[in-house]
């Protein structure tokens, strides 16, 4: 009988120590939640650099714009640090000599932005509703291809032929 007594009173314990830690475990998770939550915007920020190549020619300026913005332009090859966005990004690229080159370009989904799911998951429906508003107001849920590249063609070259000559006889002046 004593030792069933202890048995049980040892077996208590334990369960009041895992309630706790689990009691514990999940208001640590619950506050730590709106922190945490906005994985895309975290792993990936809100930014990313873009580079641009224009072969086979160096030089030609990439400008890129969304249809309410002008984010700036970079000579080829080169880059540039765009803020991410669900919004398409047109790039056109421009030299001497050369026909213009431009291209839409299309953001892809994050899908870090999945990782809400788990997080806000854990906590309920405030950690994921969260978490998957910051990365949409931050636009970290979309990205941009790392590199583009737009071929650009040389302009035809004026002809280089001879020009005609031709002799006119002078008539004599009319009286």
């Amino acid at each position: 009988m004593k030792l069933l007594a202890v048995v049980l009173a040892n077996t208590l314990a334990r369960a009041s120590v895992a309630n706790t830690l689990a009691r514990a475990s999940f208001a640590a998770a619950a506050a730590l939640a709106p922190a945490l939550s906005g994985c895309a915007t975290i792993i990936k920020g809100e930014a990313q650099t873009v580079s641009v190549t224009s072969p086979p020619v160096y030089g030609a300026r990439c400008a890129f714009f969304t249809d309410n913005r002008y984010y700036g332009d970079v000579l080829t090859p080169g880059a540039i640090t765009l803020p991410r966005s669900g919004d398409d990004m047109s790039v056109v690229c421009t030299k001497h000599g050369f026909k213009d080159a431009s291209a839409t370009v299309s953001p892809d989904f994050n899908f870090v932005t999945v990782g809400n799911l788990g997080v806000g998951g854990l906590v309920g429906v405030l950690g994921l509703t969260t978490g998957v508003i910051i990365d949409l107001d931050s636009g970290a849920n979309h990205s941009y291809p790392h590199q583009i590249e737009l071929p650009m063609e040389r302009l035809p070259q004026p002809s280089q032929a001879e020009p005609e000559t031709r002799i006119y006889p002078l008539s004599p002046p009319a009286s």
